[in-house]
């Protein structure tokens, strides 16, 4: 069913309460104002999100995401066009990728619950890993109309947002050293041949829900979702779920375990790729190699991308202690600059003229 277009309608966060209901009588005529329980959930980094049910009836609830950080008042402007989350949640939606998508209105969407978890808390060991590639797979095999599935244009959105809302007088990492180490990874990234997909864009633990009773994975927060490479995405997810290891001990990320776990999840990740888009099942040793190639590219890129975010779209950490934000950026530069150089030479990368 079509997502009904309500861009008369906005959430406000002063005015939430109201303005939910009056969308909720559009998308659900027959809840009475007397049965609607609104309750406002914990803050995400760019978005207010709420949760609305008939009555506690969980299996008819509703989340509501209300943009705040990109919100029309605010003076900072998204890394990807909150249109292209409006049009790519409709249509993973559709494909049964998402859940079912009420309505689209001035400052976000609304969709059906999903039950199950976050997987935060959770542990690599603890992970779903088989599941969470079959779904990684399907979202990036997905072929959207009037995409360009050609090239890519990652690096000038990272560089447009460094020039323009990154601060100039942030010490930790200063933009202009921000920007040379982007142009050389642009030009090593010249080396690879890339596959260009439909991106996620943040798999991050508290992304993906997990329904362990039922057995399924759903990601949500589509606020970064792009076209884009594959291995990128591949490497947030793992960059991501071991970056508290990474807030402790810098050097965390490089240990044997993890990196056994990580191959573990690329090989998932390539036999599923090889099943869903009809692709000889015998993932070659070379195909193989290179996969896990790229990804390791990107997983040193993953860091210094996270101090760029972060300096230039901070969002709200007021409920963290003093000092968070700045030893989150300070962790991932000095991370990347400890591996900076070892993983190159094993990259085998070398720079251009």
């Amino acid at each position: 069913m079509e997502a009904l277009q309500l861009y008369g309608n906005s959430i406000k966060e002063v005015s939430y309460e109201s303005d939910i209901r009056k969308v909720i009588e559009k998308i659900k005529p027959n809840w009475t104002c007397n049965q609607i329980e609104i309750k406002k959930m914990s803050g995400g980094h760019s978005c207010n999100t709420y949760l609305v049910q008939k009555s506690a009836e969980s299996e008819k609830a509703i989340i509501f995401r209300v943009r705040k950080l990109f919100a029309e008042e605010s003076d900072k402007k998204p890394l990807v066009k909150s249109t292209s989350e409006e049009k790519i949640v409709q249509e993973v939606s559709k494909l049964g990728l998402f859940p079912r998508v009420y309505a689209m209105f001035k400052d976000g969407y609304c969709y059906k619950y999903i039950d199950g978890t976050s997987l935060n808390s959770t542990k690599l060991d603890d992970l779903p890993l088989e599941l969470i590639a079959e779904k990684l797979v399907k979202i990036h095999s997905v072929k959207l109309e009037d995409e360009d599935y050609t090239k890519v244009d990652f690096f000038a959105r990272v560089k447009h947002l460094l020039n323009t809302q990154y601060p100039e007088n942030l010490d930790i990492a200063n933009r202009k050293t921000l920007l040379k180490e982007l142009n050389e990874f642009e030009e090593y990234s010249k080396q690879f041949n890339f596959t260009i997909v439909l991106c996620h864009g943040d798999p991050q633990p508290g992304n993906i829900v997990w329904n362990s009773t039922k057995k399924t994975i759903d990601f949500i927060d589509w606020e970064l979702t792009h076209i884009g490479y594959r291995a990128l995405d591949v490497a947030c997810f793992y960059q991501a779920f071991t970056y508290l290891d990474m807030l402790l001990n810098p050097t965390a990320l490089a240990t044997e375990e993890i990196q056994k776990n990580k191959t573990a999840f690329i090989k998932l990740y390539l036999e599923n790729w090889a099943k869903i888009n009809n692709q000889p099942s015998d993932i070659s040793e070379e195909e193989f190699t290179e996969f896990c190639r790229e990804v390791e590219f990107f997983s040193l890129l993953w860091p210094l991308y996270v101090v760029i975010l972060l300096g230039a779209l901070p969002g709200d950490f007021s409920s963290r202690p003093e000092g968070f934000l700045e030893n989150l950026i300070k962790s991932a530069y000095t991370y990347y600059w400890e591996l900076k150089d070892s993983k190159l030479h094993e990259l085998k990368l070398k720079k251009t003229a």
